[in-house]
């Protein structure tokens, strides 16, 4: 498969295969240059992709929605939940790793003016 038919045989890209793929083939084509960080939004998480990024030791800090669960080792609450105590404005990091599907990550969120919630994954 030529590169730019794996960047164009989904738009999003958000099947886990085709990420892979895709990190791949820039590892072929930049052999000596190592991934510094992969950034992504929300559609772009799953246990099977997230767990591959683990497994390589490549780092990254996703968005996550608001109702994906963060689990302590005691209970499972959405991100909503978990920062609802949060003012625009405000930055939260959880002092301790939280398990998403697939992996254990540090959780950040803020919250936007408009309502919104920023959660990121590292």
């Amino acid at each position: 498969m030529q590169r730019r038919d794996l960047l164009l045989a989904n738009r999003s890209n958000r099947y886990a295969h085709q990420r892979k793929a895709l990190l791949h083939c820039f590892q072929r084509i930049f052999p000596n240059q190592n991934i510094a960080y992969v950034t992504a939004d929300r559609e772009f998480i799953g246990k099977d992709w997230l767990s591959y990024l683990v497994q390589k030791s490549i780092p990254f800090c996703i968005r996550i929605r608001e109702y994906d669960h963060l689990y302590d080792a005691q209970r499972s609450l959405s991100s909503k939940v978990v920062f609802s105590n949060l003012q625009v404005g405000d930055i939260q990091i959880l002092s301790k790793p939280r398990h998403i599907p697939g992996i254990w990550a540090f959780v950040v969120a803020t919250h936007f003016v408009d309502g919104k919630l920023l959660v990121l994954i590292r």
